[in-house]
Parts: structure tokens; sequence; C-alpha cells
């Protein structure tokens, strides 16, 4: 199978199936991502969302939420 072909039937695919293949391939060219260098700055807004979840989790949503929501819009 070429590539045009393998394209081509990707793109047959629904949306969903298509953003998941494509984060996969994604990953897959990053086998060994080295972690961000945070600044202060991140570390401390990271802290307090952690320490907001914490506080209350059920005001979060899940990724799963999230992304249907934003599926839901395209």
């Amino acid at each position: 199978m070429t590539r045009a072909e393998l394209q081509d039937k990707l793109m047959e695919l629904p949306l969903e199936e298509r953003l998941d293949i494509a984060q996969d391939l994604w990953d897959s060219a990053l086998p060994h991502p080295e972690a961000p260098v945070l600044t202060d700055e991140q570390k401390t807004i990271l802290e307090k969302r952690r320490a907001d979840f914490l506080a209350n989790p059920g005001a979060c949503s899940s990724w799963e939420d999230v992304k249907a929501r934003i599926l839901a819009r395209l």
C-alpha cells in the first residue's frame, strides 16, 4: 500500500479515530521525550491547581469529558 493509499484510508475514519492515530504517531516520534524545564512561576501555578483539585475534585472535568466537548464543536 502506498502512502497516498494509506492516507486515503485513514481519512475515511471518524475524526476521533484519526485524532487518536495522530496522537499515537506523534508520541512514537518522541521515544525519549525529556521533561520540560518549568519556571518557578509555572511550578507555583501547577501546585495551586493541584491543591484546588484535591480540595474539590468534583469541580473538575475528566479528559474524556473535555475531549467529548471539543469534538462536539467540530
